[in-house]
């Protein structure tokens, strides 16, 4: 039997949240029947993340709000260090970018605030109300060479977003230095996907990839993240 954990605070009235689970399902319906997927609550984690992820196969940083934001940034951390199969999508991304920020580039706890009296040009993250702009449509093409690419097998692509906040450009160049790529560009040349070179599977998007599949087509960046649980 295969497990994944979607890491979350689940509502059933956030729709990116039922389809994060039944995005998973429509993979398992095609190719993984034995799938056993479980959410794990931002509030269930102790100290121990090693003895509650162990029976997991791979782990699914689903979208925002979260309950317990430290916790959210201990598992990352522990995931990303222990090579464990991860995607990370919406509010996944924020999270695990600000954990590679401030644990693998070591850059200051205060430049990560999002709030509207630190919207400097040094801030890391730039936004200030990312839950209120509602979903819509982006655009972006996927850097060649890339893992993003190779899954998406196409350069320019289409997914959903309810988030408009942005990692700032300055700090791009780091980001990739220290193995953290760009595998996705918009016009503005706005990151819109991460993947960590250094680990099998470690991918983030700002998008929704949960919110355009079926049962008749997965998503392939689902299918793909199912496949390195598998590997």
């Amino acid at each position: 039997m295969m497990k994944i954990a979607i890491v979350g605070d689940y509502n059933p009235n956030y729709p990116p949240h039922p389809a994060t689970t039944e995005s998973l399902m429509h993979v398992a319906f095609n190719e993984r029947p034995d799938l056993k997927i479980d959410w794990l609550a931002t509030n269930s984690f102790n100290e121990d993340i090693a003895s509650t992820l162990h029976p997991y196969d791979a782990v699914w940083l689903g979208p925002a709000p979260y309950s317990n934001k430290p916790n959210v940034r201990r598992i990352v951390q522990y995931v990303r260090e222990n090579n464990i199969p991860f995607l990370g999508t919406c509010g996944g991304l924020m999270q695990s970018i600000i954990e590679f920020g401030a644990d693998v580039l070591n850059l200051p706890e205060a430049i990560f605030e999002t709030n509207a009296e630190n919207q400097a040009d040094q801030m890391f993250l730039m936004d200030t109300c990312c839950g209120t702009h509602g979903f819509k449509v982006i655009n972006f093409k996927t850097i060649a060479g890339s893992k993003v690419q190779q899954i998406y097998k196409k350069e320019q692509c289409e997914e959903d977003s309810n988030c408009s906040f942005a990692i700032n450009q300055r700090y791009h160049s780091d980001l990739e230095k220290n193995g953290m790529l760009i595998g996705g560009l918009d016009e503005a040349q706005e990151a819109k996907v991460f993947e960590l070179s250094t680990n099998q599977f470690f991918i983030l998007t700002k998008f929704l990839p949960q919110m355009r599949s079926s049962y008749h087509e997965p998503h392939p960046l689902v299918e793909a993240f199912v496949k390195a649980a598998q590997d």
